[in-house]
């Protein structure tokens, strides 16, 4: 494998580069008011409530298009609206492949602007704010010629810095990795979402699938991927810094078979803004208990799951996005990589993701929480 300083400037040595939400006040510097209106900003775009509200407003306008629309469009209302969910239920291929130009119906340049746009989105910005949400960077990135596998832990309740600092430009990704050209995974399950779906193609979203994936990066993309999945979501609880990776091994082959480099990234405050019921560690009692198979059983049979929240609101603590230097794989690419390789560079990866944790966990983390990977 190659020195990762060989792919750009390294500048963790010397002062690493920390970029923070644009116009964005400390986080005890925000008057009642505008913590006030942050908190309507999350309870509108934090992503269950969004979809429950999409959802909602997509249903009301199928049964109730009388109570919005004049009584001669209802009728027609109704009728774009089951076509529509024909549209996301069996054709649209946009989540499997480049997002809105794979319908033939808006050109990839046009498509770059509108993922500019969904990305700078003010409303992240704000989100950004609420959480007092930074990103910092170990090293620059070089664009040309290279692509990155940006691998996020851990998944958290919702991958709320994942959000804010990668699939978004809420904290400045666009301004601190200049010229690279992303996409992000989420489950297909969201894709089934009637409107939320527009607008996060529109963000440059794909399928989390080896497909989709493998496509984008041998076009020379880069893309970013929570590998914990629902397993990790599941150790979503305030104290633990807990990643489900020994078995996931799935993204080092991909990284061997297109020869891209894979970009560790820790997210400090992750598991601390959403207290949820945590049953992993056998202490939540009977009822804890048997949520939690409820949620395995849920995560076998749906491939995701829920975390079950104590309160509504997310907490308003300090969230860190640490991006660490690039593990690269170009000296070793080959088609059919055997397993041997695969485990070889897999315990190489979490070696180094070790050692970013303890290289940053004294200023970003939380005291006397220790990195695990189950």
């Amino acid at each position: 494998m190659q020195d990762s300083k060989s792919s750009g400037s390294d500048t963790s040595h010397k002062k690493e580069c920390i970029t923070p939400p644009p116009n964005s006040p400390a986080l005890t510097s925000v008057s009642t008011l505008r913590l006030l209106f942050l908190r309507l900003v999350v309870l509108i775009h934090f992503t269950p409530y969004c979809m429950c509200w999409c959802a909602f407003l997509y249903f009301f306008l199928l049964l109730f298009p009388e109570y919005v629309f004049v009584p001669d469009t209802c009728i027609k209302v109704r009728t774009v609206l089951v076509f529509y969910s024909i549209w996301i239920l069996f054709v649209d291929p946009s989540p499997q492949c480049d997002g809105f130009p794979a319908t033939g119906w808006m050109s990839p340049q046009f498509y770059d602007r509108v993922m500019k746009y969904c990305r700078g989105a003010r409303i992240y910005r704000w989100m950004a704010e609420y959480f007092d949400a930074t990103l910092v960077k170990a090293c620059d990135l070089d664009p040309s010629g290279h692509s990155y596998l940006f691998l996020v832990h851990p998944h958290g309740f919702l991958s709320t810095g994942n959000i804010i600092s990668l699939i978004t430009d809420g904290c400045g990704f666009d301004t601190a990795f200049p010229g690279i050209d992303r996409r992000s995974c989420t489950l297909s399950a969201v894709f089934l979402t009637p409107f939320y779906r527009e607008w996060i193609i529109g963000s440059g979203v794909i399928a989390a699938n080896k497909a989709a994936i493998m496509k984008h990066l041998t076009l020379g993309r880069s893309v970013v991927l929570v590998p914990g999945g629902a397993a990790e979501a599941l150790h979503a609880h305030p104290g633990i810094f807990r990643l489900y990776l020994n078995k996931r091994k799935g993204f080092v082959k991909v990284a061997l078979q297109t020869g891209c480099s894979l970009v560790p990234v820790l997210v400090f405050g992750e598991n601390e803004i959403v207290e949820t019921l945590y049953a992993a560690d056998g202490k939540a009692g009977c009822l804890g208990q048997v949520l939690h198979t409820l949620q395995k059983f849920m995560k076998n049979v749906c491939t995701f799951t829920m975390p079950i929240a104590k309160h509504v609101l997310p907490r308003r603590k300090r969230i860190t996005t640490v991006t660490g230097r690039p593990m690269h794989f170009n000296a070793v690419k080959c088609n059919d990589p055997t397993p041997e390789m695969v485990e070889k560079y897999h315990k190489q990866y979490l070696e180094q993701l070790r050692k970013l944790y303890d290289e940053y966990k004294g200023k970003y983390g939380i005291e006397g929480v220790e990195l695990e990977i189950i």
